[in-house]
């Protein structure tokens, strides 16, 4: 099988670090992020569904979680990208390549809800019950092209079952001129959101207080 853009990238051109480098100086014009530290109740879950990259480990999601965690936040997350690509070549045969770069429209319009939903759907729906069942206050998922409508099924699922919990979107699908917020999201981040999450769940936390 032809080797697909994301696993050439990782095999020939991410460096290969060997050793720790301490002399390596701050990036300019770079802030560094305020963390509040504290003990806090609020719980969030992140997670992000397929199809991206198995090779491209979610390191904006590993960032987010590390600094909510410091901050306080019992926080979760979940690969279920990586969970899915096995999960889906094992119930079907045919969606072998569904990760494969080259088939990145498999993921889009009618050919998803043809082609892969109708496998997947049980699956998600085993993602569902896990998500549900951290209880959390707040679930958050990383949006890209090729993952926004089994994302959006998760959403509308959470939203019928919990309407309670607050949904958030991130990622690269957010930062396009044509993303328009799903209904059932109550809010989304566009760039880098290390600061932006922690300055939300302030707030977030701080309105708590407030109706309490």
């Amino acid at each position: 099988m032809a080797m697909d853009k994301d696993t050439w990238i990782a095999e020939n051109l991410i460096p290969k670090n060997t050793e720790i480098n301490t002399s390596r100086r701050p990036r300019l014009n770079v802030k560094s992020v305020g963390v509040n530290v504290g003990y806090r109740k609020t719980k969030f879950t992140l997670c992000v569904l397929g199809s991206w990259a198995i090779y491209m480990p979610p390191y904006n999601l590993a960032r987010l979680v590390g600094l909510m965690r410091e901050a306080g936040y019992p926080t979760t997350v979940y690969d279920f990208n990586v969970e899915s690509h096995y999960a889906l070549k094992e119930a079907n045969t045919n969606l072998d390549d569904a990760w494969n770069g080259a088939n990145y429209w498999w993921w889009q319009g009618d050919e998803y809800y043809k082609r892969i939903h109708p496998t997947y759907e049980p699956i998600l729906k085993e993602y569902l019950e896990i998500l549900l069942a951290d209880e959390p206050d707040i679930i958050g998922f990383s949006t890209y092209y090729t993952n926004l409508l089994p994302t959006k099924w998760m959403i509308t699922e959470i939203r019928k079952r919990r309407p309670d919990i607050t949904i958030v979107m991130g990622g690269p699908e957010c930062h396009e001129n044509y993303y328009k917020k799903p209904p059932e999201v109550d809010y989304y981040f566009i760039g880098e959101s290390e600061q932006n999450i922690l300055d939300f769940l302030e707030k977030i936390c701080k309105q708590k207080r407030i109706q309490a």
